[in-house]
């Protein structure tokens, strides 16, 4: 196999030569490049940049035992090019790069719709540890197995990247995607088309019910869940406080499911295993105090919340921004883009308690002499349910969780933006529809309204200050 393979992505004049030469002077690898060559018309980007891309990879097909119609080509576009590139069937890893005034940088790196080999992963990875402007990953429809998906969670632990999709990887068996998130920096996994059963949901669930976890965004769509992986993601969702958009669509949830991660949302009782974590908690928090503080009047510890259950009203209740309206509305929710999401997520993430300390089963409780009530989880924003199995009781608890949360919760906390559209809501469901419309509604105008009156604060403080002091 020849290893004088030039940079594949050159200017615009060496393509025109290359592609007007004969054939059988190259390369198989050299005939390959020039093909995708002609999809990408020119390149933008300098020639120590794809240098050094195609050094990295070079380094790791040193050996003639791997195939080179299987050795996958790197290329450098622009995002534009991409849909260009996948045109040609041979393997590629595509490098998304951007331009900006100061310098260039790669931001994301793409192989997909070909298997992938464990030179290809290492070559991937390490090229990637090079970049450290390089934080979006998809390696999609590569048909990774349990051991590349363990190879792949211990080298990513030293790169950047933060946004990782492994969509369409089917693994039947051994299922150990969970690996995955214990990447610190690791905030929006994407797991579509994986097959995920309600074994390989639970190992997800229990590396996710740290409160505090980094990751934000986790799309589970189109799996194998049933109610049985719903029940693990309400159980995740108890206690974790750092997911704000999770996708379940397309999953085979019922009523049960659904209603199961609805009480999740929202104020509930805590269980005996929950109450015995708390109460070990506390220990190890006193018993760290007086280790640390001789002087024990100097430790004073946190009081709990004391309160009386009340059966006509909740006994939380957040009113940091806004009031809660006590009227019904009429308009009718519209549904917003992705990108509104997204930037709804980017804004609402910095509510996140970052205290490491902090858990919601010790912080945000409330006891009284029977039960130990848990507030719920108001950090989740936005939620897809479509395409399952959902009928009129699942879509009464999604009413009811909505109205609970607006009884409780400020107008930027809870969830804002929830996706129904493809369960069994045509029959005699026409009134629950119109609630969860309305309700959504009427938080969109109190969170705008809330931030109207917090912009409009501090233009009249800003101008406060630049008024000349009178002496």
């Amino acid at each position: 196999m020849s290893k004088t393979a030039s940079l594949h992505v050159t200017k615009s004049s060496t393509i025109g030569s290359r592609l007007s030469t004969t054939s059988s002077g190259k390369s198989c690898k050299q005939r390959r490049s020039a093909n995708i060559m002609g999809y990408t018309s020119k390149s933008y980007f300098s020639t120590t940049l794809e240098g050094n891309i195609v050094n990295q990879f070079k380094k790791y097909y040193d050996t003639d035992d791997i195939d080179p119609l299987q050795e996958p080509i790197p290329v450098i576009c622009m995002e534009e090019q991409i849909k260009h590139l996948f045109y040609i069937h041979d393997p590629k890893i595509i490098f998304v790069a951007k331009q900006p005034l100061a310098a260039e940088r790669i931001e994301k790196a793409i192989f997909k719709n070909h298997p992938i080999c464990d030179i290809t992963l290492q070559a991937i990875t390490g090229s990637i540890e090079k970049c450290k402007t390089l934080t979006n990953l998809k390696l999609e429809f590569c048909n990774l197995t349990p051991q590349l998906v363990s190879k792949l969670a211990e080298r990513l632990y030293d790169t950047y990247i933060t946004d990782l999709s492994l969509n369409g990887n089917k693994i039947d068996k051994h299922q150990n995607f969970h690996l995955l998130l214990e990447q610190p920096q690791l905030k929006s996994l994407s797991l579509k088309y994986c097959f995920i059963k309600p074994e390989g949901m639970k190992n997800i669930a229990d590396k996710l019910t740290k409160p505090l976890h980094s990751l934000l965004i986790l799309n589970l769509a189109s799996n194998m869940l049933y109610d049985d992986g719903a029940e693990h993601v309400a159980r995740m969702l108890r206690s974790n406080r750092s997911i704000m958009s999770l996708n379940l669509s397309d999953n085979k949830i019922t009523n049960k499911g659904c209603k199961a991660v609805m009480l999740s949302l929202t104020e509930f009782e805590l269980s005996p295993d929950e109450i015995c974590f708390k109460r070990k908690r506390n220990f190890e928090k006193l018993k760290n105090a007086l280790n640390s503080e001789p002087n024990l009047n100097e430790y004073v510890p946190d009081p709990p919340l004391t309160a009386k259950k009340s059966s006509s009203k909740s006994t939380f209740k957040d009113t940091s921004s806004g009031t809660v309206p006590t009227k019904k509305g009429s308009t009718k929710f519209k549904d917003k883009s992705a990108t509104d999401a997204a930037s709804q997520i980017s804004t609402s993430s910095q509510n996140v308690n970052f205290d490491p300390d902090y858990h919601p089963f010790i912080n945000d409780v409330i006891e009284d002499q029977q039960t130990i009530l848990c507030k719920g989880n108001d950090v989740l924003i936005n939620l897809n349910l479509s395409y399952n199995n959902i009928h009129k009781e699942g879509a009464q608890a999604i009413v009811d969780t909505l109205y609970h949360q607006q009884q409780l919760f400020a107008a930027d906390r809870g969830l804002s933006r929830i996706t129904t559209e493809g369960n069994n809501f045509h029959n005699g469901c026409l009134l629950e529809v119109d609630a969860i419309d309305d309700i959504l509604a009427q938080k969109a105008t109190r969170r705008s309204s809330v931030r109207s009156r917090g912009s409009s604060q501090r233009k009249s403080s800003s101008k406060v200050s630049l008024l000349p002091q009178i002496t």
